[in-house]
């Protein structure tokens, strides 16, 4: 289940998990200061262009450096998607909606993927 989650590659967190009796992800709202490293781009998708195809050949590659001491206890997943117009029109120059935990609250919230047991790096 939890190698290929998403198409997000799971594999390197899998001793972590092994023993897990986690099935499914949650849906919840953190609030920054539980989150311990900079947020990574894990795939940006343009929703004019994008192809069936595509979404199944995605992959992308994440590394977090800690530089402080911290406690890992999951991963938490969030969307920004960008409007923009293909005319001069000003409404749609530029609109940003977010999920993002550093924005305001919306109800789409955070997916929140917990560990069996914290990491200590």
């Amino acid at each position: 289940m939890w190698k290929d989650y998403f198409d997000l590659n799971m594999s390197p967190i899998l001793p972590y998990l092994k023993n897990s009796n986690l099935r499914e992800c949650y849906i919840e709202t953190i609030e920054p200061f539980q989150i311990v490293h900079d947020a990574q781009l894990i795939q940006s998708i343009d929703l004019r262009t994008i192809r069936i195809d595509d979404l199944q050949t995605m992959r992308s590659v994440c590394e977090f450096d800690m530089d402080n001491p911290c406690i890992i206890s999951g991963f938490c997943f969030w969307f920004d998607c960008y409007f923009s117009s293909n005319n001069n029109s000003s409404i749609l120059r530029s609109i940003r909606l977010t999920t993002s935990p550093y924005s305001p609250k919306t109800h789409w919230k955070q997916t929140l993927i917990f560990l069996p047991e914290d990491i200590y790096p």
